[in-house]
């Protein structure tokens, strides 16, 4: 079972003494719900095999992958005073989903002093961007066909990603979009848009040069 702080601002002061992988781990372990650790197993797990089927560094995949979601239950009152204190683009005030990536991201770079590799496949693993990274693209996945997922259609990305890792992060993002729209959801990130025009290139690039 996951040990409760006293207090939101023990949270705060434990996340600002983070210096090392170990204490990213060990607050994760303390702070983080049973369900989300199952998650973050998960994500570990296919991250670690899409790493393996596309040649990616399977150590720096695995980090990204477990540390991915380290702050995504701290409450958005601690959120909001991380992306202030990192100097977070003032747009993810309030938005959790969005922003806690981008917040862990911040801690392992400032603070851990994790390379940029690591630091921006945990920054987009939410919204993907233009000009992913391997890494990038294979976190990013496995957040989303995890064995825990169970939405519609996540077999047949699971089975596309182990065979077209572009085509799947596509799927992948278009399902959010047609999510976020079936909620009455209109706006979306912009760098999930630019990442899908993106992907589309690339994929009818190659479609072009097989012609």
């Amino acid at each position: 079972m996951r040990k409760a702080c006293t207090n939101d601002i023990d949270q705060i002061e434990i996340i600002e003494n983070i210096h090392s992988l170990d204490d990213v781990y060990k607050f994760i372990e303390t702070f983080v719900s049973d369900d989300r650790r199952k998650h973050i197993e998960g994500v570990s797990q296919i991250a670690e095999k899409l790493a393996r089927r596309y040649g990616a560094d399977v150590k720096k995949t695995k980090i990204a992958a477990k540390a991915h979601d380290m702050v995504k239950e701290i409450g958005t009152e601690n959120m909001n005073t991380l992306i202030k204190k990192f100097k977070i683009n003032d747009s993810y005030l309030g938005n959790d989903n969005l922003s806690h990536g981008k917040v862990a991201a911040k801690i392992l770079e400032k603070q851990v002093m994790l390379n940029r590799e690591i630091v921006d496949a945990v920054s987009f693993h939410t919204t993907a961007r233009e000009g992913m990274s391997l890494m990038e693209k294979i976190v990013f996945l496995a957040d989303a066909i995890e064995e825990n997922r169970t939405y519609d259609g996540v077999d047949e990305i699971r089975d596309l990603a182990f065979e077209n890792i572009d085509a799947a992060c596509l799927k992948v993002l278009e399902n959010t979009v047609q999510h976020l729209a079936d909620k009455g959801i209109k706006k979306i990130d912009r760098d999930s848009i630019k990442a899908i025009c993106w992907f589309k290139e690339i994929l009818n690039k190659r479609r072009g040069d097989k012609a």
